[in-house]
């Protein structure tokens, strides 16, 4: 996180919160304003856009492609979803505070890194299902999926920007179609590709809702928990827990990103006001997804329109 903030400023942040009042007006759980698009990117298998206010601002492409599984192994048996975290030239520009904490190659590659951990712990681990879902032929080939996120603009919480971006574009992703190529033995050793983009279907992992989770950052200023912490909270905070949810309101993982240490007495707590901020979030997600759908038997994907939605005030 930042570190370039006066005494002052520190204090005031944490007046703040204390009384209830943020610098922008949100109650201490509330969310900035959450804009989402999706099918931005014709040649991705799904991709989506995702902004917070007027300042941090994701992009997340999914693409799969077919690898051969070595005798023997099961698609369980390999990582099948592999994320990838990379930051514009602009991104540690968004603000003076942030062009100062990463000017060193170190410190950026250390919290594109963090990012990433955190999201391959939540969808490569906790996501992902049953790996088998993705064989193609059993014991021999299946689908492996990999996100690219892409940070475009640092304004506070890019870790629940791009979780969001990725849920997205993960459930919004659609895969060719195979259809079985029997052998010699009458025994299925290959597949086709049906080429029409109608026949495309989604993630076999996606079709259960609740599969893939939100992230909800929280950051501790003094006695209270505050929900997507803007930058200047970030830099005020004494603590920051990553609660990620699932739409069925259970607990997927808990991730602590640098700070003190936090009582366990609080968690429980923080657990509550995570699943109260992802109940509001995962109705917006939904309905992009669902328009994705709709427009994903098109017949030509590139001229899909976007779906797109805003979420807050």
């Amino acid at each position: 996180g930042f570190s370039m903030i006066s005494d002052g400023e520190r204090q005031y942040v944490r007046d703040g919160v204390a009384q209830g009042v943020r610098l922008d007006g949100r109650p201490r759980g509330a969310f900035r304003q959450l804009s989402v698009d999706a099918d931005l990117l014709p040649l991705s298998h799904g991709s989506a856009r995702v902004t917070l206010g007027d300042g941090t601002d994701v992009m997340a492409s999914v693409k799969a492609e077919v690898v051969p599984l070595e005798a023997g192994m099961a698609a369980a048996q390999r990582d099948l979803l592999t994320v990838h975290v990379e930051a514009s030239p602009s991104y540690f520009l968004a603000t003076t505070a942030a062009a100062e904490a990463y000017a060193s190659d170190d410190a950026a590659a250390a919290h594109t890194a963090a990012v990433r951990s955190v999201l391959q712990a939540v969808f490569g681990e906790s996501g992902l299902g049953d790996a088998a879902q993705l064989e193609i032929v059993p014991g021999k080939f299946a689908w492996a999926v990999y996100v690219d996120v892409l940070l475009l603009r640092h304004c506070g919480n890019v870790l629940d920007a791009a979780a969001a971006a990725a849920h997205v574009a993960l459930r919004a992703a659609r895969l060719p179609a195979t259809v079985p190529v029997l052998g010699e033995r009458e025994e299925i050793d290959d597949f086709d590709i049906m080429p029409r983009p109608e026949d495309a279907k989604p993630l076999p992992f996606v079709s259960d809702e609740a599969a893939l989770p939100l992230c909800v950052s929280l950051a501790r200023i003094g006695e209270h928990f505050v929900a997507d912490p803007t930058d200047e909270e970030e830099r005020c905070a004494d603590a920051k827990l990553v609660v990620a949810i699932s739409a069925d309101g259970k607990l997927r993982g808990l991730h602590k990103l640098g700070g003190d240490a936090v009582a366990l007495g609080m968690l429980p707590d923080c657990v509550a006001a995570a699943r109260a901020a992802a109940t509001s979030l995962f109705p917006c997600l939904d309905q992009v997804v669902k328009s994705s759908a709709e427009d994903a038997g098109a017949d030509d994907a590139a001229s899909r329109p976007n779906a797109g939605f805003q979420f807050g005030s």
